[in-house]
């Protein structure tokens, strides 16, 4: 799979679109998952909100705060999981100051 490249084609696209559908983290998370679940659907899974036990196990996730996982693809085995947390940056914040949901307790 090459998400890089899927990604790209998914800022392009709503780029010449004047990312219209884009306006808050949460409609990036829906366009980009859906984007990708029409291009992956025959090999992969591509779901939101995951918990985060799906790659941490139930013991280790307690010890976050961040509980779910924006947008999670895997393929029907289990083997391959890729996780993608997405950040919209809003009111000035900066990413570095918006990561405070990946910090243990």
């Amino acid at each position: 799979m090459e998400l890089e490249k899927l990604i790209i084609d998914f800022l392009y696209l709503q780029k010449n679109e004047n990312f219209e559908n884009i306006y808050n983290e949460f409609s990036l998370q829906h366009e980009l998952g859906i984007f990708l679940r029409k291009r992956l659907s025959n090999i992969y899974k591509v779901e939101f909100e995951r918990n985060i036990s799906f790659f941490l196990g139930k013991e280790n996730s307690k010890k976050l705060i961040k509980k779910e996982i924006d947008i999670v693809i895997y393929d029907k085995e289990k083997n391959k999981k890729i996780a993608i947390e997405l950040k919209h940056p809003l009111n000035g914040q900066y990413p570095e100051h918006m990561n405070w949901e990946i910090k243990e307790e």
